[in-house]
């Protein structure tokens, strides 16, 4: 059969090159060693041939990497380790896993209900003998009901602490809050139940900045016993923001008491609102007395929390009109209802048409946000006079500028306009955003403070 024979002489020949190939075959070089000191480099780069994608991959697969231009390299152990051990699969991270039912026989020791919390994940990836640490704090301290009836100490103090600063904490709740030992207790648990986030590391804590707003309140000499009980809130502002705000401050005729500091320092406008008030000076003409606005922020510092170009617009209006200044309660100002029958203020509508609200001749909307910017996001608080801050010293008179019978705030002016320049913005356009910028004035106002800086020269 023709078929048959052509068939068989094929498969002949097929076994008869294959036979060729097998005895032809060119020994495999051998990996390097470990104690393998140099690693010869073929001369000519190797060109690997491309893989096949298989369902399983080879357990000696070998890791290519391509050839140094040196036959004679010093291969570094790690790199000759990977290569002899190149089954060695990518490291894992490393995670630790308690087992769940030890864990919740260590919480029910100390009276927590591990079913009753919700996010059971991360304690269990936690550290037991840290959970074992902190508990025995609180529980020496006559604390552990208050920790474990608290959602936070369970998912983040318990996870995210440790015994140290938990000691550490607690020391200066007993030393710096307290009274005595009695009233270490009380505090103690207030803190735990208000500001539980001190215990615990940034970034899902507050522990730093706690720490540096320790030292920044002592030395600034507030009482700390008086700064917890009334504004404990303080404790837990950014210290960047205090630090910045107490800068600025010490530039007013303003003392920072513990009563003050609160509405002094912690608001992020505290320096603007100090402005609004600095620029109020009207005639009361009920009691033919000078009202001054920075009578206010001594006085009442809460007024700082409320403040805003409306309020002195009702001020000036009430001055303008013979309307009284302040309201029927000792602490309230015009336009503040303290009593319906007699501090109603009704303002004509067309009576705030006539005001300049920063819509500036020579500087665009765009720009105004610009120098807002500037201002808002500046760090340096060295201020100083040039030249062209020099000519306005004829209308200076104490904390505040006169120009054109308008009351600017000194401070205002010398920090915003500094900040400007030392954006390389125009002097001139710096100087006047710096001087009208948030005056509450009228449009014809605006335009005689620009005559002014005109003639100096700005």
């Amino acid at each position: 059969d023709e078929t048959n024979s052509f068939s068989n002489l094929v498969s002949e020949e097929v076994k008869v090159e294959k036979n060729e190939e097998e005895n032809n075959e060119e020994p495999k070089e051998e990996l390097p060693t470990k104690e393998t000191e140099k690693y010869e480099l073929p001369e000519e780069p190797y060109e690997p041939e491309i893989p096949v994608r298989v369902e399983e991959k080879p357990l000696n697969e070998f890791k290519y990497e391509e050839p140094i231009d040196s036959a004679n390299v010093d291969i570094p152990e790690q790199i000759l380790n990977n290569l002899i051990n190149n089954t060695e699969e990518e490291p894992k991270e490393a995670t630790n896993i308690i087992n769940e039912e030890e864990l919740k026989r260590v919480l029910e020791d100390y009276h927590i209900k591990y079913d009753d919390i919700e996010d059971k994940e991360e304690l269990l990836k936690g550290d037991i003998e840290n959970y074992k640490d902190i508990l025995n704090i609180f529980k020496d301290n006559d604390l552990l009901s208050d920790v474990t009836k608290n959602d936070y100490f369970l998912k983040e103090v318990l996870t995210n602490a440790d015994k140290d600063i938990i000691n550490e904490v607690l020391d200066i709740v007993r030393r710096d809050f307290s009274v005595d030992e009695e009233d270490f207790y009380e505090t103690a648990r207030i803190t735990i139940d208000s500001m539980p986030s001190i215990f615990v590391k940034e970034p899902t804590g507050n522990y730093e900045n706690f720490m540096k707003n320790i030292e920044f309140f002592k030395r600034l000499n507030l009482d700390l016993i008086t700064l917890f009980d009334f504004s404990r809130e303080l404790l837990l502002v950014d210290n960047a923001l205090l630090v910045k705000n107490c800068e600025l401050v010490s530039k007013y005729d303003i003392k920072i008491e513990t009563k003050n500091a609160k509405y002094l320092l912690a608001l992020n406008n505290s320096i603007e609102s100090i402005d609004y008030y600095m620029e109020a000076v009207y005639e009361d003409k009920i009691t033919k007395k000078t009202f001054d606005g920075i009578n206010i922020v001594k006085t009442y510092p809460s007024k700082l929390d409320t403040v805003t170009d409306l309020t002195i617009k009702r001020l000036r209006y009430s001055s303008e009109n013979g309307k009284k200044m302040f309201g029927s309660r000792e602490n309230s100002i015009a336009g503040e209802i303290a009593n319906l029958k007699v501090d109603v203020l009704n303002i004509p509508e067309d009576y705030f048409l006539r005001f300049f609200n920063n819509e500036f001749v020579d500087i665009s909307p765009m720009e105004v946000e610009d120098y807002k910017k500037l201002i808002n996001n500046n760090t340096n608080y060295h201020f100083s006079e040039d030249s062209v801050l020099a000519l306005l010293n004829k209308y200076r008179n104490g904390y505040r500028y006169v120009i054109a019978g308008i009351n600017v705030s000194y401070n205002k002016v010398l920090r915003n306009y500094n900040i400007l320049i030392n954006n390389n913005i125009d002097k001139h356009k710096a100087l006047e955003f710096a001087v009208c910028y948030n005056l509450v004035i009228t449009k014809e106002e605006y335009e005689n403070i620009l005559d002014e800086l005109k003639v100096i020269g700005g």
